[in-house]
């Protein structure tokens, strides 16, 4: 019921060009790239692979000519927010490690 209740947010949050919005009802038409990634994670984590590299490919291709992720991206590819962020890269190696070995539960 989890999972499906997380594909079932995605679907609603995201936008036509790949990424979402932060949530529902948020208004923008710009997504953010911390977002993405948490479903690129899921996705994974998950063993939803093919989901996992749709999440991925939509981030990947939307990277700064520096390779950074941008916080945000418009409805044209270009950067809505300058600030690359660490969050998004750190959500990005998650996930590309999900989908080689399980990932340690944080402590109790």
């Amino acid at each position: 019921a989890v999972l499906a209740a997380v594909t079932r947010t995605g679907d609603r949050l995201r936008l036509p060009t790949g990424g979402v919005v932060p949530g529902e009802g948020y208004g923008a038409n710009v997504a953010w790239t911390p977002e993405t990634g948490l479903f690129a994670l899921a996705a994974a984590a998950s063993g939803d692979l093919t989901a996992a590299k749709g999440w991925l490919d939509w981030l990947i291709a939307n990277r700064s000519s520096l390779g950074s992720f941008p916080e945000k991206v418009d409805t044209d590819g270009d950067q809505a927010g300058v600030a690359p962020l660490g969050w998004t890269s750190a959500l990005v190696v998650l996930a590309l490690t999900a989908d080689q070995t399980v990932l340690p539960a944080p402590p109790a």
